[in-house]
C-alpha cells in the first residue's frame, strides 16, 4: 500500500479498493452514514436511484435489502470496485465509469429519483465539476444527497486522497454555486463519530498498517475498536449539530 501518497496527484482507485475492500464494508463509520442514507431514501419513495462512486456496492446491498422495490443503479470508475459490488447484488446494475469524463452507454438518457454521493468529493480538486455532471442525470422534482467529511484532516485521509474537509458553509456554498437549490445540510454524528475521527487522526498513516494487518487476518486491535465504536455510534446525538458527518439534501 502506498503511504506517500502526493495529495495533489490522482487518486489509483483500482488500488485502493484492493487494499480496502474488506475493512470498508465493517466500516462502522460507514454503517452510520448508510443508515442515515437509507433512511432518507425510504422517505423519499424513490422508484429509481444513482449512487455515483458507488465502490465495492455497499450503500446499495443495504438499500437492496430494504425491499423498496426501487430500480438501484451504481457507477464507479474502479473496475475492482464494481467487480466486487457485481459478487455482492448481482441483481442490482452496476456500471464502471467516470462521470466527470464520459457518459456511459448504459446511462444515455436516464434519469433518477434519487441521485447519492457518498463521501465522494472530498477527493476531488473540482467537486463542482462532478456535482453539475451528475444532475444531468435527476428528473426536475429529483432529490441530490450528497455525504462529506467535516472535521480536521488525519495524515491517513491524506494519504488517501481527501483535497478537503467541509463546513456546513462551504458545502452550502459549493451546491448552490453548482446549481442546486432547497438546500438542507445535517450535521450528525456527535459525540462519538467525532471521537472516532480523533482516534483515526492520532493513529496517522500507522492505519495502513492496521488495514495490512486486518486484511490478512489479523488486526485484532482495529476489530475490536470497530465493534466498541459500532456500539457507541447507536448512542449519537445527531440532533445536537456538532457532528462531523454532513449531510446535504437538495433538489436541482
Amino acid at each position: 500500500m502506498n503511504t506517500n501518497k502526493n495529495p495533489n496527484e490522482a487518486d489509483d482507485w483500482n488500488s485502493h479498493w484492493s487494499d480496502q475492500q474488506w475493512i470498508a464494508s465493517v466500516n462502522p463509520a460507514q454503517k452510520m452514514r448508510h443508515k442515515e442514507i437509507c433512511t432518507r431514501i425510504t422517505k423519499l419513495k424513490s422508484r429509481d436511484d444513482l449512487d455515483v462512486g458507488c465502490g465495492q456496492g455497499d450503500l446499495l446491498v443495504a438499500l437492496n435489502e430494504l425491499k423498496l422495490n426501487a430500480s438501484l443503479t451504481g457507477c464507479d470508475p474502479s473496475l475492482v470496485a464494481i467487480e466486487s459490488a457485481k459478487l455482492k447484488a448481482p441483481e442490482v446494475k452496476f456500471i464502471c465509469a467516470d462521470l466527470i469524463n464520459e457518459v456511459p452507454s448504459e446511462l444515455y438518457g436516464k434519469s433518477f429519483d434519487t441521485v447519492t454521493l457518498v463521501e465522494v468529493i472530498e477527493h476531488l480538486d473540482n467537486p463542482s465539476d462532478l456535482l453539475k455532471k451528475v444532475s444531468q442525470y435527476m428528473k426536475s422534482n429529483s432529490t441530490l444527497i450528497v455525504s462529506v467529511p467535516s472535521g480536521p484532516r488525519s495524515a491517513f485521509e491524506v494519504s488517501i486522497g481527501h483535497r478537503q474537509h467541509f463546513t456546513e458553509q462551504s458545502l452550502m456554498k459549493l451546491l448552490t454555486e453548482s446549481g442546486y437549490k432547497d438546500i438542507k445540510i445535517s450535521q450528525i454524528g456527535f459525540p462519538f463519530f467525532n471521537l472516532y475521527k480523533l482516534v483515526v487522526k492520532l493513529r496517522g498513516t500507522q492505519l495502513h498498517a492496521d488495514i495490512d494487518s486486518f486484511n490478512t487476518g489479523g488486526g485484532l486491535v482495529a476489530r475490536i475498536a470497530m465493534r466498541i465504536f459500532d456500539l457507541l455510534f447507536r448512542f449519537n446525538q445527531s440532533w445536537i449539530p456538532f457532528g462531523w458527518q454532513l449531510v446535504a439534501q437538495c433538489s436541482r
